[in-house]
């Protein structure tokens, strides 16, 4: 279960959508008066590799530009 990053209260899953490379959430704060919203993403294993893959590519280049 993911707790709120305002106060660290419960979270309950208001919205859930899933695709071929990602699952969205939607959740909501259970503590009165927070009841902060917030969306996170849960990226599938092979698109995961991808991006870490991108990322460490952008290093590699950025380090021989400068």
């Amino acid at each position: 279960m993911k707790t709120c990053p305002k106060c660290q209260g419960k979270s309950l899953v208001t919205d859930s959508r899933q695709t071929a490379v990602q699952t969205y959430r939607r959740r909501e704060c259970q503590n009165y008066p927070c009841r902060h919203a917030w969306t996170t993403y849960e990226i599938h294993g092979d698109e995961f590799d991808k991006i870490d893959k991108y990322n460490n590519l952008k290093t590699i280049i950025s380090e021989h530009l400068t």
